[in-house]
């Protein structure tokens, strides 16, 4: 059963949950449609999404940003995210991660987002109560473009936030590099997609000195 807890912030132009064949593969053998729903104490402005282990699973009617207020990390920290992106059927739309969120239920939020795009750009931007300033852009051969019809590709994004830099990888490798004082990733890490996008996001970790900790759903485990 889908349902939308209290705490989710809900737009008209809901989400579409897809099946296909990759989806199938990655949800367990015991789960069914009905199971799946929004994720508890995750914000989605402006749409919702759904749980579907390993991960959610979403399709962005407009852009949206998706956060738990409590997955905070500041100081010294890593995140890491994997996520497969489905044919985006002539959409030139980016999808990617949000760090130093602050006031994001407000009308005034700030987030930087980093994102990649279906032909292996990336822009790392800076978002204040709604305008966007890019701090940087550019196309890296890392980044697993989409390529034809019903193409599916896997891209895994993270970012590491040091004393001095924050360094922004794709697939394991280092894309862009940028000041921390010019990032200010310290806040609220969460994600970020495009109108149009179908998108199946199966991992989302920040490592700080204390440890990991995976933010999203994972498959029951087999008994």
């Amino acid at each position: 059963m889908i349902r939308s807890p209290a705490r989710i912030v809900a737009i008209p132009a809901g989400l579409i949950l897809m099946a296909t064949t990759l989806l199938t593969a990655l949800a367990p053998a015991n789960a069914t449609a009905q199971e799946f729903r929004a994720p508890t104490d995750w914000v989605a402005r402006p749409e919702r999404f759904v749980e579907m282990p390993p991960g959610w699973h979403l399709t962005a009617g407009r852009g949206v940003i998706l956060y738990n207020p409590l997955a905070t990390a500041d100081g010294r920290f890593e995140v890491e995210s994997e996520g497969f992106l489905f044919d985006p059927k002539g959409v030139d739309g980016r999808y990617g991660l949000i760090l130093g969120g602050r006031e994001l239920d407000s009308d005034a939020p700030r987030y930087v987002a980093f994102e990649i795009g279906t032909k292996g750009d990336f822009a790392v931007r800076e978002v204040e109560a709604y305008e966007s300033t890019d701090l940087l852009a550019g196309t890296r051969s890392a980044i697993l473009p989409w390529m034809g019809e019903d193409a599916t590709v896997k891209n895994i994004l993270g970012f590491e936030a040091g004393d001095a830099t924050v360094r922004f990888l794709v697939n394991g490798e280092i894309i862009a590099e940028l000041p921390r004082s010019k990032v200010d990733p310290d806040g609220i890490v969460g994600l970020r997609i495009d109108a149009g996008l179908n998108t199946h996001i199966t991992t989302l970790n920040i490592t700080t000195d204390a440890g990991t900790r995976r933010w999203a759903p994972e498959p029951p485990k087999q008994k």
